[in-house]
């Protein structure tokens, strides 16, 4: 496993984890996330940016944290469950993205002490899919880091950090799915 770190003008943390899963658990994270029901929901992003939204295709798994550490093997990967380490588990949903859909800055919680842990579910995702993750500056001036969706990443980032998806290309597979979770 590769791990880069880096921090944001105001001095809050992204974290990237590489490889985390080999192929046969990143396919059965997929799976068991592609069987859940999906429904279209509001999206989260009208808290910040002039209350634009739009609607998502998204599930929210009815996980216990016992359960979700264990699917996402949360505490045999040292550096995730040293970040974690006191923290509950708040939230978490899956997010199927499609090529063309708007996409707006958000954040994923609005308090001190929140973390925010982004999996890239797709076992396969080329760079000319474009679908990049993008952080903000807090004003939304400015790139603070991208990341691309290269499967079996993990992402855990500060949730007061505005983000958001570019969208995937016309050429893309139909979704790009994501599974995120807030922790405080």
């Amino acid at each position: 496993m590769k791990q880069s770190e880096y921090t944001t003008s105001t001095g809050r943390k992204i974290y990237v984890f590489h490889e985390v899963y080999d192929y046969t658990h990143q396919l059965s994270i997929l799976k068991w996330s592609m069987s859940r029901p999906f429904s279209f929901n509001v999206s989260n992003e009208a808290m910040l940016v002039g209350l634009k939204s739009d609607t998502i295709l998204s599930s929210q798994p009815n996980l216990t944290e016992d359960q979700f550490k264990e699917m996402m093997r949360i505490d045999s990967i040292d550096p995730v469950k040293e970040l974690l380490k006191g923290k509950q588990l708040k939230r978490h949903w899956i997010n199927a993205n499609v090529s063309k859909a708007p996409t707006y800055f958000h954040a994923d919680a609005f308090k001190e002490d929140s973390l925010s842990l982004l999996y890239y579910l797709n076992c396969e995702w080329d760079t000319s899919w474009d679908g990049n993750t993008v952080w903000a500056t807090d004003d939304l001036k400015g790139i603070e880091h991208i990341e691309y969706p290269e499967p079996g990443k993990l992402v855990v980032f500060d949730s007061l950090i505005p983000h958001k998806p570019t969208s995937d290309s016309p050429i893309a597979p139909s979704f790009r799915f994501t599974m995120n979770s807030v922790w405080k």
